[in-house]
């Protein structure tokens, strides 16, 4: 968004003067001396000469120039001057090089006995006080701005210079550094509205955030402090138009950008920039402002129900297409519709637990050489193992895969990726199954629209299945009102969604009329999900003990296994839990889930919450717009 470039600065040119001894002597008992000072100073950055700080733009750069008038204050101290001498030598005026970068100052001062080194600032011509006794810290307030480069608010400074004193005469040279940073912008508005003069920009840190407008300096000493009064910045325009300059402190910041306009306010928000002192930010080379669009507003009574953010979720699940590595996805077509089942970063997903258990493999590298693993199914057929460190995935994108050895993960390196990243290192053609123009949500997706409880996103507890409303504040400034409620339809049951677009003054969840045809419904099911089931049993048979390794996916419930005239496990779902919760992938690399738990009986948290879960589970997926 932002190009910057170095404020431009003039080359330094020595130039001596000669003065006469008599002119400037000792003071009588002193120790001090007068002095002829002459200073070269090149200066670095506006289009106001009422100003004696006024600038112009050259070859797209900002360059600025010395006016009648300026003056530098001369000071002694250095890092190793006691507080004690800190002293005001005097002040000198600009006398050569008006309207240029590089002026010739010239006056008189009083140098300390074996003071050879100096500091000297410029202070603006905002600055009122007398600068002879100027002294300390001295504060610079941005806070109000006019919109061009005539605040007169200015602060350049050179420390430890060099001071030659020949013969009652003092000269040196050098580069004052400004610390303020400038920026040229422009509101790109809707509907082509312009601002007028006297027309206000407030510019914040979105959420209430630091923005920096003081800057404290103490003239003796290069020690800065800064502070965060109003936390906001004022420009008050000073001429139409829908351009302006800005003055920042150093800081990085995001900047929120709200302007009100025939009872209309829009606000507009720019990404993180660390500004820098002497720093120029434009568009590009050629003086563009920066032009700041994505413009939300609000008008009394008027809601832009285009930002509902339900409207973006699919209304049912995802199911397979195809199989193997070109497996995509489309949609069920009907929320009561059961969705197909993906482990985290597998784009092949299955329709019920018995097709996961048509084609499966499982890790053995905790599991001793010289047993077999078997299906639980009272088989004595061997079930396939692989070694997650070498296994090329690639060659088997439509198995389901079974894994407890690896941090809750499937294969090694454990998490750490997003969907699309594990998508592709598991060799499927597409890196997302979502249909074209969608996409796995994230975890900030759902937590959008799930309540926000205790500042968390969540419903949970023994009042989780009451009916719950609440207002909501998008990032974007958009209100809304949800509504979230239990609705069961056979034996399966469903969090049911309801979010309206709403006046931003509304504050009567009451007043919600629920039956607006403007508001968006969504429905999530109770699937269950595929469990990657592995176990190790100790067997009484006949007298013998044996160990005896089981694997398969299982619904998501409560195992019983009874050993067999053979010698084998079968394993068995005693409770199937399968319509009692809901469980949905997010892309994010920490593999949260959208978990719904309608029945607690389950052992389960009873509610509607974000949670994790190991990747290896079988769980639905719910899409959302791509961007």
């Amino acid at each position: 968004i932002y190009t910057a470039s170095a404020l431009l600065l003039g080359s330094a040119i020595t130039l001596t003067s000669c003065q006469s001894e008599e002119d400037f002597g000792q003071v009588a008992g002193s120790g001090e001396r007068q002095v002829l000072l002459t200073i070269n100073a090149n200066r670095g950055e506006g289009d106001s000469r009422q100003s004696r700080t006024w600038f112009e733009v050259t070859d797209g750069d900002l360059v600025t120039n010395w006016s009648a008038g300026d003056k530098l204050v001369v000071t002694n101290l250095t890092e190793r001057t006691p507080v004690s001498e800190y002293q005001t030598l005097g002040v000198i005026e600009i006398v050569e090089g008006q309207d240029t970068p590089t002026g010739v100052f010239q006056g008189t001062v009083t140098v300390p006995e074996g003071c050879t080194k100096i500091n000297v600032s410029y202070l603006g011509s905002a600055y009122n006080d007398d600068l002879a006794t100027s002294k300390g810290s001295i504060t610079f307030d941005i806070a109000n701005q006019d919109g061009t480069l005539s605040t007169g608010r200015d602060f350049l400074t050179s420390y430890d210079l060099d001071l030659n004193v020949i013969d009652g005469t003092a000269t040196a040279s050098t580069t004052l550094t400004r610390y303020l940073g400038y920026g040229y912008f422009e509101l790109a508005l809707p509907d082509n509205v312009t601002l007028a003069a006297g027309d206000v920009i407030t510019i914040t840190e979105p959420n209430d955030g630091t923005l920096l407008n003081h800057f404290s300096y103490n003239i003796n000493y290069p020690t800065s402090s800064t502070n965060s009064n109003d936390r906001q910045i004022t420009i008050t325009k000073a001429k139409a138009g829908n351009d302006f300059w800005l003055a920042m402190v150093p800081q990085t910041c995001e900047l929120k950008f709200t302007v009100v306009k025939d009872d209309v306010t829009y606000t507009a928000t720019l990404g993180s920039h660390a500004w820098k002192a002497t720093e120029y930010v434009r568009a590009d080379e050629n003086n563009t402002p920066v032009k700041i669009t994505d413009w939300t507003y609000d008008a009394p009574g008027v809601v832009d129900h285009s930002k509902n953010p339900l409207a973006k979720w699919a209304e049912s699940d995802l199911q397979r297409v195809g199989s193997g590595a070109s497996a995509t996805g489309t949609f069920t077509g009907d929320p009561t519709i059961t969705g197909y089942y993906y482990q985290f970063g597998r784009n092949h997903g299955f329709s019920s637990v018995a097709d996961a258990q048509s084609k499966y493999g499982v890790e053995r590298s905790d599991m001793a050489a010289n047993r077999n693993i078997y299906p639980g199914t009272g088989s004595t057929t061997v079930v396939p193992t692989y070694y997650a460190t070498s296994i090329n995935f690639t060659n088997y994108t439509d198995y389901f895969f079974i894994d407890n050895n690896h941090g809750g993960d499937y294969t090694t390196p454990s998490r750490g990726q997003t969907w699309n990243e594990r998508a592709k290192s598991m060799g499927y053609v597409n890196e997302d199954p979502s249909p074209a123009g969608w996409r796995l949500p994230t975890v900030a997706e759902y937590k959008e629209i799930l309540p926000a409880i205790d500042g968390k996103a969540g419903n949970s507890g023994s009042n989780a299945w009451s009916t719950l409303s609440q207002f909501k504040t998008l990032a974007d400034g958009t209100k809304c009102a949800f509504r979230w409620s239990k609705t069961t339809a056979s034996r399966y049951s469903y969090l049911h969604i309801e979010c309206l677009v709403v006046d931003k003054n509304l504050d009567n969840l009451d007043a919600v009329d629920w039956s607006d045809e403007n508001v968006v419904s969504r429905y999530f099911k109770g699937n269950g999900y595929i469990n990657a089931h592995r176990n190790l049993w100790q067997l009484t048979s006949s007298g013998v003990v044996s160990t005896h390794y089981t694997a398969r996916p299982m619904a998501w419930g409560t195992y019983y296994g009874s050993v067999q005239t053979n010698g084998t496990v079968l394993v068995s779902v005693t409770d199937n839990y399968m319509n009692y919760g809901g469980f949905y992938w997010t892309s994010d690399a920490v593999q949260g889930i959208f978990s719904i738990i309608f029945n607690n009986s389950s052992g389960y948290t009873l509610g509607y919450y974000l949670s994790q879960y190991d990747s290896p589970m079988g769980a639905n997926i719910r899409c959302i717009k791509a961007d």
